[in-house]
C-alpha cells in the first residue's frame, strides 16, 4: 500500500514512477528500462526490503550507472545522519514518513544534478 500511494501521489506532481516489490524485481526493473533506452533518472530503495538489500540494489546499480542518483529512503534516516553512518552508493537520505512535495523536490535537485555531470 505505501508503493501504490507514493506513486500516486509522486505521479500527482509529474513524476513517471515505477515500482518494485523487493531489491531483486527493484535492478531488474532498472536493467530492463536501461535496455529499452528509458533509463531511470533516480532511484529511490528503502533500507530494509526482502531478497535484495539496499546495499546490494545501490551497489549494482552505481556499477551499472555510475550517475543515476539513489535517494535512501527510511525511518531511521536522522539516525544515520547522527552516527555519521557513511553510504557512498546513497546520494541523498530521506526520512519516513515521506512529505511528498519534499521528496518531489529532492527528486528534481538530483536528477537535474546528474543530467548537469553529463
Amino acid at each position: 500500500p505505501i508503493r501504490h500511494l507514493l506513486e500516486d501521489c509522486l505521479a500527482h506532481f509529474d513524476h513517471r514512477v515505477t515500482t518494485a516489490t523487493d531489491g531483486k524485481q527493484g535492478i531488474e526493473l532498472f536493467r530492463a528500462a536501461k535496455l529499452r533506452n528509458d533509463p531511470f533518472e533516480v532511484v529511490i530503495t528503502d533500507l530494509g526490503m526482502p531478497k535484495m538489500d539496499w546495499h546490494q540494489l545501490a551497489r549494482a546499480i552505481k556499477t551499472e550507472s555510475p550517475l543515476t542518483p539513489i535517494i535512501m529512503m527510511t525511518g531511521w534516516g536522522t539516525m544515520i545522519k547522527e552516527d555519521g553512518i557513511t553510504m557512498p552508493e546513497v546520494d541523498a537520505i530521506f526520512g519516513k514518513p515521506p512529505q511528498i512535495q519534499q521528496l518531489s523536490e529532492l527528486l528534481l535537485k538530483v536528477a537535474a544534478s546528474t543530467k548537469r555531470s553529463n
